[in-house]
């Protein structure tokens, strides 16, 4: 699983609550791995990955709007994964 902001295309991504996308199911994956959060990894950026993903903010120091961006992304940490695809237990920053 490749982290939000980490696409093909080379650019950051913007994830914000109302997006569908795959970068918002990696974001759940990191929040529920790293964060402890309680939420589904259901693709879909609602009113409880929006306040995770504050909480995950303010735990990194960054301004916690409840925005995914930029600064969230190099600040937060996120799953670490083996080649397989596993999860190798730690988290890590950018």
């Amino acid at each position: 699983m490749t982290l939000p902001g980490y696409g093909s295309s080379g650019r950051s991504c913007v994830l914000r609550q109302g997006h569908r996308t795959l970068g918002v199911t990696a974001l759940q994956a990191g929040l529920v791995r790293c964060y402890g959060a309680r939420i589904s990894v259901d693709m879909s950026f609602g009113p409880a990955t929006k306040r995770a993903l504050r909480a995950a903010q303010r735990r990194a120091g960054v301004t916690a709007d409840g925005v995914f961006g930029p600064n969230s992304s190099y600040a937060m940490r996120w799953p670490e994964y083996y080649e397989n695809g596993r999860f190798t237990g730690r988290c890590i920053r950018n």
